[in-house]
């Protein structure tokens, strides 16, 4: 356990015990080592004195870190950045709005603004699509890429590294042409 040593954080530990205990849930107070008298006389203590009993430094108060929990959430703090990241290498690319929705699951008011500010001239509208060959040899290789266990977005940026000179919205519309 990590000692909670700053009054104003042991208040603010003591506050939410409180509340827990205001909603009844007295298991798991008992669980973080409160008895029953303990509990009673936080519940009928006037503010001023539990400005008091915080101030009172051997009053051990303290935190504890669920290790597996802690894990998961870092995890998702760099999943999200990732995503965040891809997202604004696929809008520093012009990809069109469709394949950012579809893609990363933003409302595509949120990706309008975001583009203009990060793209000086955002592209509209459908783009040409390449020659049949170069369109063959596209499938081709999303096909490949498709087999490998990675985010769709990586996807189709190892595709676009694979054709440099094609535009994001240029291999979005190759890819999708066949609506599958």
């Amino acid at each position: 356990m990590i000692t909670l040593d700053d009054e104003n954080l042991r208040f603010m530990a003591l506050t939410m015990l409180l509340s827990r205990l205001e909603h009844g849930d007295l298991a798991a107070l008992r669980e973080a080592g409160m008895n029953d008298s303990q509990m009673q006389r936080l519940r009928t203590m006037p503010a001023s004195e539990m400005v008091r009993l915080c101030s009172i430094k051997s009053l051990k108060i303290g935190i504890a870190v669920d290790e597996a929990s802690l894990d998961h959430a870092i995890q998702t703090v760099n999943r999200v950045g990732e995503e965040l990241r891809l997202l604004e290498t696929f809008m520093e690319r012009h990809a069109p709005l469709s394949m950012l929705t579809e893609l990363f699951g933003v409302q595509s008011g949120d990706l309008t603004m975001h583009r203009e500010i990060l793209c000086e001239n955002p592209k509209r509208g459908r783009p040409a699509l390449p020659d049949h060959d170069i369109r063959d040899r596209i499938h081709m290789q999303w096909h490949d890429l498709k087999r490998q266990d990675m985010h769709e977005a990586q996807r189709y940026l190892k595709l676009s590294e694979r054709f440099p000179e094609l535009s994001m919205a240029t291999l979005y519309a190759v890819v999708n042409e066949f609506g599958v």
